[in-house]
């Protein structure tokens, strides 16, 4: 029996999907076909979205939102009193590094914030966040909760 993945005890990929369904990308009725063609990535891919089986990565959030005129803080359901726009400018790792540094934690301390998660392996996430390695669709609205942050922001969209 498969689990549905969830991203936290607020947030759970149903609905995503309930959001994707509403958001307009297919205005001129041309379907999933075209869509996916038009962010670059396969038809199946569109489809797992729609099913609820998974979660675009960081790189077709943007994609979808830039697609769709969609804010991503809305795509992720990000809480408007977490939707602060620091004056950090920069990529999103280079934003990640200075939330970071301006909070004075290491990054043991933010994986267990984020992931309310005492293993210190989960530091190896922040690790490759930090390299510019893009978070996971999950992760991106466990740092904007976190940080209390803009996910358009964090994602320079």
């Amino acid at each position: 029996m498969s689990r549905k993945p969830q991203i936290d005890e607020n947030f759970c990929i149903g609905e995503f999907r309930g959001f994707f369904f509403r958001t307009p990308w297919d205005p001129q009725g041309k379907g999933r076909s075209e869509f996916a063609r038009q962010l670059g990535v396969s038809d199946s891919t569109v489809a797992h979205w729609e099913m609820g089986e998974r979660f675009p990565t960081a790189e077709n959030i943007t994609r979808i939102c830039r697609t769709t005129k969609t804010r991503a803080d809305d795509l992720l359901q990000i809480p408007r009193d977490c939707r602060n726009t620091p004056d950090i400018k920069g990529t999103t790792a280079e934003k990640i590094t200075q939330l970071i540094h301006e909070a004075g934690l290491t990054n043991a301390e933010v994986a267990r914030v984020i992931f309310r998660d005492e293993s210190i392996t989960k530091g190896t996430a922040v690790r490759k966040w930090i390299l510019g390695i893009p978070p996971s669709f999950p992760s991106i609205r466990r740092i904007c909760l976190a940080f209390k942050v803009s996910a358009d922001w964090l994602l320079n969209i």
